[in-house]
């Protein structure tokens, strides 16, 4: 994460006190942000979901590379302060060590959901129903085309796996 605040050393800088907003659910992903200091929390209908507070961390990108608007609301639980790139599309085109900054922490939290969802699989391996699909579902999940898979949910209550 220290190599992203590095790569945006000089960049603008936005501050935000405690419980202002950053990104609404539904807002147009053009920017992207690195967090220099203070906490933001992901929050999704109304539930904190993740609590982002490492200096170099990175907020808004999943939104900007599917090239779809934010999913959920950022706020700062702190006063906070964060580096903006804008035109966030254009810079991880032209930039390579900004998008391979970027691809790192998207890598590292994939590779922590992995060891995750393999722990929870192994842990319910023998339960029927439940957590003990969980096996099931990563396998249906690894061999679907990803450009139609949709998450189960008030969206999409019956999904295919």
């Amino acid at each position: 994460m220290q190599e992203l605040l590095g790569l945006t050393d000089g960049l603008p800088e936005v501050a935000l006190a405690t419980d202002e907003v950053l990104l609404k659910d539904g807002d147009a992903a053009r920017d992207l942000f690195v967090l220099v200091s203070g906490t933001v929390v992901v929050r999704k209908d109304g539930e904190d979901f993740v609590t982002i507070s490492v200096p170099g961390s990175c907020i808004g990108e999943l939104a900007v590379l599917l090239e779809r608007h934010h999913t959920a609301t950022i706020v700062a639980t702190e006063p906070t302060t964060l580096r903006v790139i804008h035109g966030a599309s254009a810079t991880l085109r032209d930039n390579p060590a900004v998008l391979h900054a970027v691809a790192a922490l998207l890598a590292h939290r994939l590779d922590l959901v992995n060891h995750y969802l393999a722990d929870l699989q192994h842990q319910y391996r023998d339960v029927d129903g439940g957590l003990g699909l969980v096996g099931d579902v990563l396998k249906s999940l690894a061999a679907h085309p990803l450009n139609d898979l949709e998450p189960g949910s008030e969206r999409e209550p019956d999904p295919l796996y």
